[in-house]
């Protein structure tokens, strides 16, 4: 009939660009915990609001994260952190729940969005700002070879001393 059926008003929440999930936070997140690193990277991709309540339960459920494949984690992981606004995470990794994967808040995920949209640039990106062994969580989520060769690389070459530099 044209007509459309919103019982959740989710019309209005796209219109004020915020996430919540249908009906009972705790349960939706309960029934697969993936919906919490979901939740992320839809406000990173879109940027928009985590509703208050549903932000809470993801934090306060995100130890479920434990029981999901890390496959899955870091395919979410890799669409977050090369979303318009990867720093969305913070919140995730301020409360330990990702602590498992060696990824946890260090500094501010804010220089991430600053740097070019490259997959391998991006996640070795997040592994600096989050102090991570890139050995450690590469191997822990399964990444390819290349990409732990290249974070390995990234990350020591960070942590060199500066060196002199007629050019400083």
């Amino acid at each position: 009939s044209g007509n459309i059926f919103d019982p959740f008003h989710g019309q209005q929440d796209l219109n004020e660009k915020i996430l919540r999930t249908v009906g009972d936070s705790n349960q939706r997140f309960n029934e697969d915990a993936l919906r919490i690193l979901r939740l992320f990277r839809f406000a990173a991709k879109l940027r928009f609001t985590i509703d208050p309540n549903t932000l809470n339960s993801a934090l306060k459920q995100a130890e479920l994260l434990h029981f999901i494949s890390v496959e899955r984690i870091f395919a979410e992981l890799i669409k977050t952190v090369t979303a318009p606004e990867p720093d969305r995470l913070t919140p995730l990794l301020q409360c330990g729940g990702l602590a498992f994967s060696g990824l946890q808040y260090h500094r501010p995920l804010l220089p991430l969005s600053k740097l070019p949209v490259r997959r391998n640039l991006r996640f070795a990106g997040l592994l600096y700002l989050c102090d991570a062994d890139a050995e450690q969580t590469c191997t822990m989520l399964k990444t390819d070879k290349k990409l732990r060769r290249y974070c390995k690389f990234i990350l020591h070459a960070l942590q060199q001393p500066e060196i002199d530099s007629p050019y400083a």
